[in-house]
């Protein structure tokens, strides 16, 4: 049986690349961020030298041109399009002044 997840995360200022990198740090599964060892990580971010896919993903979104609303979206979609776990997913971003709230749901 299928189900969904909401989950919404405060991303602050989205056109401060270094503050949304340490912002989208905090988002990901346990497989993403390293936490269930190197049977989750990609091969790429190993041969890397990195303990996790999501330190691997950061670093080529550090070096992109991408900003904001488009760094945000080519995250969510390095992370989401590639493990099985995840059938589907959606976002959508809000802002109150120039703070920015995403919010995300995923299909399981």
């Amino acid at each position: 049986m299928a189900y969904m997840t909401l989950e919404t995360f405060i991303l602050g200022n989205i056109n401060d690349k270094e503050n949304l990198l340490l912002e989208l740090a905090d988002i990901g599964d346990d497989d993403f961020i390293g936490n269930n060892g190197e049977d989750y990580t990609w091969d790429d971010a190993l041969d890397a030298g990195f303990d996790s896919t999501q330190e691997y993903v950061l670093s080529l979104l550090e070096k992109s041109d991408l900003r904001g609303e488009a760094l945000v979206s080519k995250y969510l979609s390095y992370w989401l399009e590639n493990d099985s776990y995840y059938t589907g997913y959606e976002h959508e971003f809000t802002y109150v002044g120039d703070v920015c709230v995403l919010s995300l749901v995923t299909l399981h």
